[in-house]
């Protein structure tokens, strides 16, 4: 059995044709789609504003703004559901997004949205799953809704925000770019922040980087990895200097 070369191990076939070092306001792919590139882990993501290279980055949908709907309606074994929504909602803002139920007679259960139109704060529209309801929805019951975690993404700036990945190039405001979440990265680390080699870190002002369990203003208690370079005390300290980071969220 022959080998894979060198080549074809470190330029792997990119699913599309967009590559990690560029940005593009065009869709070329679903959001999620996992690309491979030697040590290195990527999602396919969408930035909500511009960011910079270097920087974590959380996501709308998991940072304190699911969305609790006024009702929902379903009946068992319907693909759809009645809704009346909270906010407003642009058309297939939540596709790809996830329901999630708590109901009387059916317990906890979670579905994938596929789609929606646009429906009006307090206004009433139709949902479209991918499966199946197990059970049915009544306006009683609590149900909520999030957007696919790779859409719109942002910089990490409050306590609720989970660490999703970092941004390996500056992104153009609602930019598709290739989301870097595991292996080797460049990440910037805050202006009194320590990384000494080894030490786990975590995100802190700004999407920059500070030690693991120290004090202060850290904002998201996800781990974004280990430290594997230089202590960021040693090269100046000040924001915007980086660290090599072994990025561990998302294999």
């Amino acid at each position: 059995m022959s080998k894979p070369s060198a080549k074809s191990m470190w330029q792997p076939t990119i699913p599309i044709n967009q590559s990690i070092y560029e940005d593009d306001t065009t869709k070329r792919a679903p959001l999620g789609t996992r690309l491979e590139v030697g040590d290195k882990v990527f999602y396919y993501a969408q930035a909500s504003a511009s960011v910079s290279g270097g920087i974590v980055l959380s996501n709308l949908a998991i940072s304190g703004t699911a969305e609790t709907l006024v009702s929902c309606t379903g009946t068992t074994g319907n693909s759809y559901l009645t809704i009346t929504a909270g906010t407003n909602m642009t058309a297939n803002d939540y596709a790809e997004g996830v329901l999630y139920s708590h109901t009387v007679t059916g317990g906890i259960r979670s579905y994938r949205i596929k789609s929606h139109g646009s429906i009006g704060s307090a206004g009433t529209g139709t949902v479209y799953l991918y499966d199946t309801l197990e059970a049915n929805i009544v306006a009683a019951d609590t149900v909520g809704i999030m957007k696919h975690p790779y859409k719109k993404v942002k910089v990490v700036n409050a306590a609720t925000n989970v660490a999703m990945g970092v941004a390996t190039i500056d992104v153009t405001a609602n930019g598709y770019f290739w989301m870097q979440t595991f292996g080797p990265a460049a990440v910037g680390v805050e202006a009194d922040g320590t990384a000494p080699a080894g030490d786990i870190v975590v995100a802190g002002t700004g999407g920059y980087l500070k030690q693991g369990g120290a004090t202060g203003d850290d904002h998201s208690d996800t781990v974004v990895g280990k430290a594997i370079g230089i202590d960021a005390t040693n090269i100046g300290g000040t924001a915007q200097e980086s660290t090599l980071v072994w990025l561990t969220m998302r294999h």
